[in-house]
């Protein structure tokens, strides 16, 4: 029997870096990437944010297209949707980036213990775990927090992950749903395109101004990049390297 293994598309919107997907493409005969519309979440959505993911949702189908597959959309809680595929595919694999909100965490341990489901990182740099302090509480103050962050290396840019060329096809007959037509969000195209070409112009100019301008709103000083980081339009490993270089580099 073939191998058929889930990417489960959550806060990772993109093709590039995407340790979730690297790890879904191994060993696969067939590939399903799965976007769930999870009433707990969509439903309760401001309409600009509902937007933002649908019309990024929109974009990355487009690239899976470009790629010979397509993105498959359920609706309705996880357990559902997965209960459901299991019905047609009895043997599949999940894989999906670990997200840390209480929901996340309950939804996941559910899925975990009734399917299997492997959780990847990618969300963050650092795992919630890895900053705590000597007797393993929590910090409260940012700046302690932040000194015991800087403390462990960075990523290695080597780490990145392209985007794939090639991605193994769909299972046959399998059924899916059309994204709901929404209006873009003004000022915020939903596309990996526009997420670069925003990062590229942070680099380019506010970057360098960002920490006496950061909180200037006023100016043109802010990166504009939070929806594109919080849905993983960009990954945070790509970002940092590639902000650090460019500091590095007029500082140098």
């Amino acid at each position: 029997m073939s191998q058929l293994n889930i990417w489960w598309v959550r806060r990772d919107i993109r093709l590039k870096d995407n340790q979730a997907l690297q790890a879904a493409m191994k060993d696969a005969e067939n590939l399903i990437p799965l976007f769930i519309i999870e009433p707990e979440l969509m439903e309760t959505a401001a309409p600009k944010r509902r937007a933002f993911i649908l019309n990024a949702l929109k974009d990355l189908d487009q690239q899976l297209r470009d790629l010979d597959t397509r993105l498959i959309l359920r609706q309705g809680p996880a357990k559902r949707a997965f209960a459901q595929l299991k019905e047609n595919f009895p043997d599949i694999a999940i894989f999906a980036h670990e997200d840390f909100s209480p929901f996340a965490r309950e939804r996941d341990a559910e899925i975990q213990e009734s399917y299997g489901l492997s959780l990847l990182p990618g969300a963050v740099l650092r795992h919630p775990t890895e900053v705590l302090k000597d007797n393993g509480d929590p910090y409260i103050v940012y700046t302690p927090y932040k000194n015991k962050w800087y403390e462990d290396s960075m990523p290695n840019p080597g780490d990145l992950m392209p985007s794939s060329k090639e991605l193994p096809p769909l299972p046959e007959k399998i059924e899916t749903m059309d994204l709901p037509e929404v209006d873009h969000v003004k000022g915020y195209s939903a596309t990996a395109e526009e997420a670069q070409k925003r990062f590229t112009a942070f680099l380019d100019s506010s970057i360098q101004l960002y920490k006496s301008q950061g909180d200037r709103m006023d100016l043109e000083g802010t990166s504009q990049l939070s929806p594109y980081l919080r849905f993983g339009l960009l990954s945070i490993r790509g970002s940092l390297h590639k902000s650090t270089d460019e500091v590095s580099a007029n500082e140098g």
